[in-house]
């Protein structure tokens, strides 16, 4: 039983290895613990029937009691429908940066908080940090480079961060895989969780699933001269630098540069077509700043798996943000986000909203 007086951290478990080994590490520095998973969809990876199984195996191996939240309505509203309406749109969403901080971090907490008085304070197996400077808490890297997570967590507010803490901030994953093993966790040997968790057979039949065939029009795919190169069943199944699985031939190594759902064409170009300076960024929040009056240098990711490379910031409006990098960018990529940073912070982010031709 969890009591109402005495503080208690809500550790989020999945089922997987590093949620379980920051549960661990956390019952070993002396914290209260509940566990806590949110069920926001049948077939996901994690967060599902069987998830909640392995996720209340860890917490019983923890001896720390469970509690799953059932999530599925608000989830699929704000992060499944924008989900599919995005590729409709021919952009390619990242729907872990909905989910955590509107989600994971925001409407599940609130729930765990006002059913348990006692939880102060939430914690995850994210390979991230937390430290605070003055007034504003800073979200950093993840000391592991290859699994750092701070792009995915870029749009948690001051209110979400000063609750947060992260126990694997600090630790390589090789590290982590070794406790699981030396304490025999259950989830020593569970695989990294990949790609979208509820997409399990990938986001195109998800989404002729999900909408049921209806609203995907076929159009033309087209080279660089609008000349007509094939047709396609529906542009959602493209995304910006595409290789593979095009069916047509341009007689050279072709991707696609550009998704056009006004018309649904699909434009295919030779490699170097796909590399730009300049892109425009919305819906942009801030972490580390309040808000840009001015030019900022920063380092920028324009996917999770990216490497930071350096532009410069000039606000363009309520949330936006126009980007000029150093140097081209291969497929920037509307849709997906672009995350700021000052080295190890991360000062904000956006979704990329257009590449800016011409400039």
């Amino acid at each position: 039983m969890i009591s109402k007086t005495s503080p208690t951290t809500a550790i989020f478990l999945s089922g997987g290895v590093d949620s379980a080994v920051a549960g661990y590490l956390l019952k070993q520095a002396g914290h209260k613990l509940l566990g806590v998973m949110h069920y926001h969809w049948p077939e996901s990876r994690c967060c599902s029937t069987a998830g909640c199984a392995n996720a209340e195996a860890v917490a019983a191996f923890l001896g720390i009691p469970f509690k799953s939240i059932d999530v599925i309505p608000e989830f699929t509203r704000s992060v499944v429908q924008p989900y599919v309406d995005a590729y409709l749109q021919g952009e390619t969403p990242n729907p872990c940066t909905d989910c955590n901080p509107r989600i994971r971090f925001g409407l599940t907490v609130d729930k765990v908080m006002q059913s348990f008085p006692a939880v102060k304070t939430v914690a995850t197996g994210h390979y991230a940090r937390i430290q605070k400077n003055g007034d504003r808490y800073l979200l950093l890297k993840g000391s592991d480079p290859t699994k750092d997570q701070s792009y995915m967590l870029y749009a948690l507010s001051q209110t979400q961060l000063e609750r947060t803490v992260f126990p694997l901030g600090e630790l390589k994953k090789s590290a982590v895989r070794e406790i699981a093993r030396s304490q025999n966790i259950p989830a020593a040997h569970s695989p990294d969780s990949q790609d979208v968790c509820y997409a399990t057979r990938g986001h195109a039949q998800f989404v002729r699933d999900y909408t049921r065939g209806q609203g995907l029009p076929p159009g033309p795919i087209v080279d660089d001269h609008g000349k007509e190169l094939g047709a396609h069943e529906g542009i959602y199944q493209f995304t910006i630098g595409q290789r593979r699985g095009l069916k047509v031939a341009l007689g050279e190594a072709a991707y696609v540069s550009h998704i056009d759902a006004h018309g649904q064409t699909v434009t295919l170009s030779p490699r170097e077509k796909l590399y730009h300076a300049h892109m425009a960024v919305r819906s942009v929040t801030w972490s580390a700043i309040e808000s840009l009056n001015q030019s900022l240098r920063a380092q920028v990711k324009i996917r999770y798996q990216s490497e930071a490379a350096w532009a410069t910031l000039t606000p363009a409006g309520a949330h936006q943000v126009h980007v000029k990098f150093d140097d081209a960018q291969f497929a920037m990529t509307p849709g997906q986000r672009a995350v700021f940073y000052d080295g190890d912070v991360v000062l904000g982010g956006g979704i990329i909203d257009a590449i800016i031709f011409g400039t």
